[in-house]
């Protein structure tokens, strides 16, 4: 499966543009990570991809389906969303998660929807807080909920933004490679937009350098040169391999 962004451009009535031409594009079974520094474009790309906009010109497509043509529900089935700042209602984890198959839900919650959501928690370990009220958790608990719920949808598309916010240094890495073999035991598409250089060159598959509503290269992670940090960043930087990993050291 392939999601497909073609010559996609983006302006707000106020004239404002965006997105400009975007060409992009990621592969089932594979973590594609997209940077760019603040302004770049990327919220407002997946908010495309989503649907919450609709782009001025271009198209996306998931293998040959224009997303534009889908339905709400069918839309939901395909796509998983977890965006940088997660509101959940009132209630337990547990229910937050179960949120996430009102795609599939049509007169009551099945015994498949429950099994669903408590194999979800058995494999982001965290089934201690599952009846705890969503409200007294921290940031990191609330962002592995977040994860939980997008991935009862069972979609087919993975959109991750800020994938690791609010969480430390050993979550990151944990969440990191469950959503690493989930994509290639699932054989989804994995997109997620994230702000650790180091991160993404140890976990992706392919990058995606944004600036200024444009994809400036989009090449796998063992491609990446200092050279494209620099241009999406404005920052001199080297990427070294150390104990077989790339990962990126700023020059003074």
């Amino acid at each position: 499966m392939n999601l497909k962004i073609s010559d996609l451009s983006f302006k707000y009535s106020s004239g404002k543009q965006v997105l400009d031409g975007v060409n992009f594009q990621a592969e089932s079974g594979k973590c594609t990570f997209l940077l760019g520094a603040n302004g770049a474009g990327k919220t407002t790309l997946f908010s495309n991809i989503l649907g919450l906009l609709t782009p001025t010109f271009g198209k996306i497509t998931l293998d040959d389906a224009d997303l534009s043509s889908l339905k709400p529900r069918e839309k939901a089935k395909l796509l998983g969303y977890v965006p940088q700042n997660v509101f959940f209602p009132s209630g337990s984890a547990f229910d937050a998660v179960l949120l996430g198959r009102r795609p599939y839900i049509r007169w009551g919650v099945t015994e498949n929807d429950l099994s669903v959501v408590e194999k979800l928690f058995k494999d982001l370990s965290v089934e201690d807080f599952a009846m705890r009220n969503v409200e007294s958790l921290s940031g990191g608990e609330k962002q592995k909920i977040a994860i939980a719920r997008a991935l009862a949808q069972e979609p087919q598309v993975l959109l991750f933004d800020e994938l690791t916010s609010n969480l430390d240094v050993k979550n990151q890495a944990d969440v990191l490679s469950f959503i690493k073999k989930l994509t290639v035991d699932k054989n989804v598409i994995t997109v997620a937009i994230v702000h650790d250089l180091s991160l993404a060159l140890r976990f992706a598959d392919d990058i995606a350098f944004m600036k200024d509503g444009k994809i400036l290269r989009q090449c796998p992670a063992d491609c990446v040169t200092a050279q494209e940090f620099k241009d999406t960043f404005d920052v001199n930087a080297d990427v070294v391999e150390i104990n077989g990993k790339k990962t990126i050291i700023y020059e003074d």
